[in-house]
This record gives C-alpha cells, structure tokens and sequence, in this order.
C-alpha cells in the first residue's frame, strides 16, 4: 500500500500528503478518546431531546379529530373557507377523508 500510494504522490505532482502514522498511545489518540468520552453523552442527550420536541410539535399540530358527521362538517369547512366544491377533489377512505385543492 505505501508503495502504491507514493507512486500516486509522485504522479500528482506532490498534491497528496504523504500518510500520517497514528500510534494508540500517542497524545492525539489519548484526547480525541478522552473527548469522545466526555462529549457523546452530551450530544446524545441534546439530539434526543431536540427529536422528541420536533416530534412533539409535529404531532400536535397534524392530529386528526373525529367528527359524528363528516358530511356536514366537509360543507362547513367548504363554506368557511369559501370554496366552491367543483375546485376541489375529495377522496372518502374507510377512517379517513383526503382533499386535494386544485
């Protein structure tokens, strides 16, 4: 492998830098373990907690309600937001409705 990278090196006019040998007790192995340690349940815990409010958020503003009759509801909606029914296209499902606005 050494052979074959300093051919590349060599090839490349010198753009590579040659390889960097990094010994397991050597200073930089020793604080990067050491940071790693310190630092990754401190992110862990940041980026679970940012998740769970995004998921939160999410959740709270798209939950569906249920309503006892779907047909007078879909004519209010309608009405509130004056729309005429030839605009737009309502798909009945078995739980659930889907309007699409065109």
């Amino acid at each position: 492998m050494g052979q074959a990278y300093s051919n590349l090196a060599a090839s490349s006019g010198g753009l590579l830098p040659p390889f960097l040998t990094v010994r397991a007790d050597s200073l930089l192995a020793r604080t990067s373990l050491g940071a790693a340690i310190y630092y990754a349940p401190q992110n862990v815990a940041a980026l679970s907690t940012g998740l769970l409010l995004y998921w939160a958020a999410r959740r709270s503003y798209s939950s569906p309600t249920g309503v006892s009759d779907p047909e007078s509801a879909w004519k209010t909606f309608l009405k509130q937001k004056g729309v005429d029914e030839k605009h737009v296209n309502l798909h009945k499902g078995m739980s659930s409705w889907k309007a699409e606005f065109f």
